[in-house]
This record gives C-alpha cells, sequence and structure tokens, in this order.
C-alpha cells in the first residue's frame, strides 16, 4: 500500500510540510527583527555614550537590556527539520506508505516543538522591542530636561 492508496496519509504529510515551511518563515522573521532590534541598540548605545544625564544614562542602560533580550530571541534556535538520518535507515527497505507513515509522525513532532520555540521567541522580541521604546523615551526625555533647564538658566 503506498500513500497514494492512503489519501489521508498525503493530506497530513502535505500538511505537516506546509506547516513546516510556514515555521522556517515566522522564524526568520523573528530573526530579522531581532537582528534589527540589535542594531538599532547598538546604535543609541553608541550615539549616548559620552551622555551622563541621569535619563540619558538610564536610557542607555535600558536599551542594553533591550540588546541582551533581543539576543535571547535567538534562542533556543529552532530545530528546523532535524531528521536522524540513522534512523532512517531502516525505512530503506520498507513500503513507501510506512516509510512515509514515520516522516509524518516526526515532521508533527517537530512542528510541535518548533511552535513552543516561536512562541518563546517572539514574547522575548516583544520585550526587547518595549525596552527600546522605553530606552528612547528616557533618551528624549533626559536630552529635553537638559534643554528646558538650559533655556531658563
Amino acid at each position: 500500500m503506498s500513500h497514494k492508496d492512503d489519501p489521508s496519509l498525503a493530506v497530513v504529510h502535505e500538511e505537516a510540510q506546509r506547516g513546516l515551511d510556514t515555521q522556517d518563515k515566522t522564524s526568520e522573521r523573528i530573526d530579522t527583527k531581532a537582528a534589527a532590534t540589535l542594531a538599532f541598540t547598538g546604535l543609541l548605545i553608541t550615539l549616548t555614550r559620552h551622555d551622563e544625564r541621569l535619563f540619558v544614562s538610564a536610557g542607555r542602560i535600558t536599551a542594553v537590556a533591550a540588546a541582551v533580550i533581543a539576543l535571547g530571541a535567538f534562542f533556543p534556535w529552532p530545530r528546523r527539520r532535524m531528521l536522524e538520518l540513522k534512523r532512517l535507515r531502516r525505512y530503506l527497505a520498507k513500503e513507501a506508505a510506512e516509510t512515509t507513515r514515520y516522516l509524518v509522525l516526526l515532521k508533527t513532532g517537530y512542528e510541535d516543538r518548533i511552535a513552543s520555540e516561536i512562541s518563546q521567541r517572539r514574547l522575548a522580541l516583544r520585550m526587547a522591542l518595549i525596552l527600546v521604546v522605553v530606552s528612547m523615551t528616557l533618551i528624549a526625555l533626559g536630552a529635553t530636561l537638559s534643554d528646558t533647564r538650559e533655556v531658563v538658566r
């Protein structure tokens, strides 16, 4: 019996593959956003490194925290289709349907695991972005308060 004889197996196999492909794209988008967040926080830190005003310093420290959390958005590294090739060898002599069934089980198991990892990475990225906004607010507030004090003098 081939997977052509078992239409539900073919459907599940296609859906599992689509799910993994979607998760790969989502993971790549998270990586891209985390990298941009790291670059932006690095820029904030660099541009304010000589500024010792209280709010600006607090903003710089918050930017460092955002960078650390954004770096955490890269982890855990997604286990993209880690097929254990040694285990697949035993399916060389098996029927195509049995091999396909095994691959479907592997893919759906990976899909569940990767979904959990993506959820954690999204949360880390959101936290980093919130800290970037707080950092920018503190830096702007520090610069504004200093400018206001200079005008009053």
